[in-house]
């Protein structure tokens, strides 16, 4: 009778204790992302290569039917376009689509940062914290990767293209990592 109640405590224990990292994860996740949006919204704002595909999608820029834009634009799918282009449709501006997509990618980019460092030290208020100085270290130009948090015009967002890893404090290893030649050694 004993054995099963002490396993009964046991297992009680475990579940505890993985609801209660749930919650933790779960604030890191909340916390960070509301600042990402925060910061890709109010300072990191800028236009993106999906506001283009937004406005064909949406009737707003007119290509003729055999052009190959228009045929790159109504070809090209993600939901995220897809829900862009209705709020386009819907009446909000190009301006509110570009501000609320940048929100979204630096939301996703604190994200990640806050998770990789709750990965290590397990506490969620210094993970938190731990995202905001390195875009702290970014925005000041105190790391530079070639990139930015929330995405750039010309090369795209931060998640996409993999410069992540170059923003990690440390990382000396992977100073030489890009996916893009330098615009002085480009082939001619």
């Amino acid at each position: 009778m004993s054995d099963t109640g002490t396993a009964k405590y046991s297992l009680n224990r475990t579940l505890e204790a993985i609801n209660n990292r749930v919650h933790t994860v779960g604030m890191v996740v909340l916390l960070s992302g509301f600042c990402g949006f925060f910061v890709g919204w109010v300072r990191l704002a800028t236009w993106h290569h999906a506001i283009e595909s937004v406005q064909v999608l949406a009737g707003i820029v007119n290509y003729p039917p055999d052009n190959s834009f228009y045929i790159y634009h109504m070809k090209i799918w993600s939901l995220f376009i897809q829900i862009c282009s209705v709020m386009l449709y819907g009446g909000l501006s190009e301006r509110f689509v570009a501000y609320f997509i940048s929100g979204l990618l630096a939301m996703v980019g604190f994200q990640a940062l806050s998770l990789l460092a709750f990965a290590f030290c397990r506490n969620t208020l210094l993970s938190v914290a731990a995202s905001w100085s390195i875009v702290f270290c970014l925005l000041s130009g105190g790391v530079q990767f070639g990139g930015s948090v929330s995405g750039d015009r010309g090369r795209g967002p931060l998640i996409a293209n993999g410069r992540a890893l170059k923003a990690l404090p440390g990382d000396y290893c992977l100073r030489s990592y890009t996916l893009y030649p330098p615009a002085s050694n480009a082939r001619e």
